[in-house]
């Protein structure tokens, strides 16, 4: 009877359990009306600009980014930041002897500058320019000071690889979503149908805010350059307090090196606060990206949103230049696909806003650079107060000082004893 009772008691339990769940993934709703209200929050976006400020953080890095924008207008996009960031000495002939053991750069050694950055999308290219504010002004580029510019960090770039979806990856405020088997980036209600998905849980937060957890994952092998992916997990979080907008996402990336080891990735986007736009539209205020991985370590951003505006585009969206004399490189991606190996174009830019000389390859523009204007010396040039002494050079010296003063020493000593026996004498 005892038995009888625990059974039943037992199956009870287990029935009421299995009730409540189906019950809470029922009040969830589906897959697909999840990610029709995420997309809902967009219909009426046409536009958007962003004003920012943020705080990257690596074991190398430190960079503040401050009055930094990002928008996008139909199929173009463009993104400027200014940041405070260091530089690193340009290489000595000791450096390069040290490729295999480099000693690091002592924190003290580095230089900070501020550094700006243009980064605009035309619909089918992407053009990038980085230069350091306080070390160049760009009206008074000369094309004989390339090798100068490249040390100071200054580039300019031209590439096929980004495309309009591929700019909301850099933006703080995710619409579309990356995957690694995707060269684009996808809407949530596509993302959903094209790989395993489902809805995990429905919890409140801290805040007594409700949240709903989407599970999205593939297991299909994506191969890449020098390695492989062999599966990806996307856990997406969605306040519906706040309309349905994104709260938070995990990417987890499942990778095989050439050596058949494997190697775990990590991408996390946290909201700690929202602001209401217009219409029931959240928008976050304070967002923490995180990424750790194997290959390049631990990093952090923090990013600060001062301002959201929708559908008011700004004046001098499509100004954007290269200056004149300018080398500006050009990545050709084949179909724009990153797995497979870009060609690189070599332009020295024109008058016109457009190219005035072009080299297929990095030799011929170098062989026509140093007939002009002679070799790269730039890495070369030591400073005056420190010679580009090498460790076996300076032990070297100290040893051979050290021998010559032993010697002057035992001289001096051999000739005082001398002089002290002939007194005796």
């Amino acid at each position: 009877m005892t038995k009888r009772l625990l059974t039943t008691l037992l199956l009870t339990l287990v029935v009421t359990a299995l009730t409540s769940v189906s019950a809470a993934r029922a009040d969830i709703g589906t897959v697909d009306e999840m990610a029709q209200l995420f997309e809902k929050q967009w219909n009426d976006v046409e536009s958007l600009r962003i004003e920012y400020s943020q705080l990257f953080r690596s074991k190398t890095t430190n960079d503040n980014y401050d009055g930094c924008t990002w928008e996008v207008v139909g199929d173009r996009a463009r993104i400027i930041e200014s940041r405070q960031s260091y530089i690193f000495p340009p290489p000595t002939k000791e450096d390069e002897k040290k490729k295999e053991n480099p000693e690091p750069t002592p924190r003290e050694a580095l230089k900070t500058i501020e550094v700006h950055s243009e980064c605009y999308y035309d619909g089918h290219k992407t053009y990038e320019l980085v230069e350091p504010l306080a070390s160049y002004p760009l009206e008074d580029v000369k094309l004989e000071d390339y090798y100068q510019l490249r040390r100071q960090g200054v580039r300019a770039n031209v590439s096929n690889l980004f495309k309009h979806w591929r700019f909301w990856s850099l933006c703080p405020l995710p619409r579309y979503f990356s995957v690694p088997s995707e060269h684009d980036l996808l809407p949530l209600t596509e993302l959903v149908k094209k790989y395993k998905s489902r809805l995990v849980s429905r919890v409140k937060n801290e805040r007594a805010e409700e949240i709903v957890q989407l599970e999205i994952k593939d297991e299909v092998a994506v191969k890449l350059i020098n390695a492989r992916i062999k599966s990806w997990t996307l856990y997406l979080s969605f306040n519906l307090t706040k309309g349905g907008a994104l709260s938070g996402y995990q990417l987890t990336i499942i990778m095989e090196r050439e050596d058949k080891s494997e190697a775990k990735i990590i991408n996390e986007y946290y909201v700690e606060d929202y602001k209401q736009a217009t219409n029931g539209v959240w928008f976050p205020t304070n967002v923490e990206m995180r990424v750790h991985s194997p290959f390049s370590g631990s990093s952090l951003v923090k990013t600060r949103i001062r301002s959201v505006s929708i559908n008011l585009p700004s004046d001098n969206f499509d100004v954007f230049h290269f200056p004149a004399n300018m080398v500006v490189t050009e990545d050709v991606w084949p179909e724009g696909r990153m797995d497979e190996k870009q060609k690189r174009l070599y332009h020295i830019w024109g008058d016109a806003d457009a190219p005035s000389q072009t080299f297929d390859n990095e030799e011929a523009f170098l062989s026509f650079y140093e007939g002009k204007f002679g070799p790269d010396t730039t890495g070369e040039v030591a400073d005056e107060s420190e010679k580009p002494l090498g460790r076996r050079a300076r032990l070297l010296i100290f040893v051979g000082v050290g021998f010559v003063a032993i010697v002057a020493l035992f001289g001096a000593a051999l000739l005082f004893t001398k002089e002290k026996s002939d007194e005796d004498d």
